[in-house]
């Protein structure tokens, strides 16, 4: 579909539908085909940017659940994440706030609970106001260094102590 804008859905103005009525520039397919693993890992340099509520220092995601609320589900963030770690020179992105509500609580966190979107091998790098984290170098140890230096500046000497508490001697 070289040239043409490629989307599953759209919402807007009557001038908006207008525009988007019969243009050749436009496709409309379903989501089978547009999320299919295939079709995203045969896009070279697929570079696949979703939000996610939060983080730990595994690098695991989740992007549904807040304060134990599910609040969203999660569309095509596992399809589009996979599908750029798949393609030749792909990459995923994850953005996050380092902090979330009124509370300030940190968005990475030492451990997520039964939330779990992505998996930390289906993400390349971690962005919050404070950086950028590259998960795919490394160990453990180094993910969760990377993951600390772009949590916000209060919280990180606590999820250091937690991360330690959590790899034991």
């Amino acid at each position: 579909h070289a040239g043409v804008s490629i989307t599953t859905m759209a919402g807007g103005t009557q001038s908006f539908y207008d525009f988007l009525h019969r243009n050749p520039a436009i496709g409309f397919h379903p989501c089978s085909a547009t999320h299919a693993a295939a079709t995203l890992a045969g896009i070279d340099g697929l570079c696949a940017i979703n939000s996610v509520l939060q983080v730990d220092l595994g690098g695991r995601s989740n992007a549904e659940t807040a304060g134990g609320r599910r609040i969203a589900l999660p569309g095509g963030l596992p399809d589009f994440a996979t599908g750029a770690r798949r393609a030749r020179g792909g990459v995923s992105i994850l953005a996050l706030r380092s902090t979330a509500g009124k509370s300030g609580a940190s968005s990475i966190v030492a451990r997520l609970g039964d939330t779990i979107t992505l998996e930390a091998d289906q993400v390349d790098f971690v962005v919050t106001e404070y950086g950028i984290a590259s998960l795919h170098a490394g160990d453990a140890e180094a993910r969760a260094a990377a993951l600390l230096a772009v949590a916000h500046p209060g919280h990180r000497e606590t999820l250091a102590q937690s991360f330690a508490r959590e790899a034991g001697p």
